[in-house]
């Protein structure tokens, strides 16, 4: 996955985002199993350069509760930390409901962000490109934001965009790659610009490797046991041989 960002102080930050994505933009793997409910992930924060270019964060949501492992393959030799995957935002507002696999990640934008997943099913079809469409939503919502020392109320729009394979570029399972998902917000704040807003912009469209996954990469390295409690005994044989439905 390739990330960039743009602000909208200056007026597009689209502009500013793609030009990053072309430049330098930020590098994040990720390989998940939708059936077994695992995502792994390298550089989670979305650092530009990574901080930690040895760590894989793996999220376990089938287990018991579900699990974090943070896999460092240091030059003396890995380790591995695990703790519970923290709660996540209810529809009423409280973080107390338990993290589903597909809504949210580890606390960052990443390739399943609730943002991501929880806005697709409100698109309609934008249009049709060679091989793929856009699916978009936006709406406009009033929002009081700081301004100045003064807490205002300000129409501030959202847009959500996903670019995805088209039916005739579907996989022979039927499923249809993500290739990019866009979201921006616009602030009108005095004084008014032309464009104004924020963009961010997720990109999926290199290095797509569908298919199945080594069982090893969802486990810490033989010999090397987490610590605070290690999570593999509670995974059935089943679970560490299933395959998966595609990784990027």
């Amino acid at each position: 996955m390739r990330v960039a960002q743009g602000w909208g102080h200056d007026g597009d930050g689209c502009l500013a985002a793609e030009a990053a994505l072309a430049k330098s933009p930020v590098i994040s793997r990720i390989w998940f199993d939708k059936p077994g409910q695992r995502l792994a992930q390298t550089n989670p924060g979305l650092r530009l350069p990574d901080p930690t270019p040895n760590l894989t964060v793996i999220g376990l949501y089938a287990t018991t509760p579900p699990t974090e492992l943070d896999l460092d393959t240091r030059t003396y030799g890995p380790i591995c930390d695990t703790e519970p995957l923290p709660d996540v935002y209810c529809n009423n507002g409280s973080r107390t409901c338990p993290p589903v696999f597909g809504d949210f990640g580890f606390g960052h934008l990443n390739a399943l962000t609730s943002v991501l997943g929880s806005n697709y099913y409100n698109t309609t079809l934008l249009t049709k490109q060679k091989g793929a469409e856009v699916w978009q939503w936006s709406w406009t919502n009033p929002t009081e934001i700081p301004v100045n020392g003064t807490i205002k109320v300000i129409n501030i729009t959202r847009n959500y965009s996903y670019t995805l394979a088209n039916a005739a570029s579907a996989r022979p399972d039927g499923t249809r790659p993500l290739h990019r998902f866009v979201w921006t917000q616009s602030i009108p704040l005095l004084p008014a610009l032309p464009v104004h807003r924020d963009c961010f912009l997720f990109d999926y469209s290199q290095d797509y490797v569908p298919g199945a996954i080594d069982p090893a990469r969802w486990l810490p390295p033989p010999g090397v046991k987490c610590q605070n409690g290690s999570v593999a005994a509670t995974q059935s044989a089943g679970q560490q041989q299933r395959t998966v439905e595609q990784a990027a």
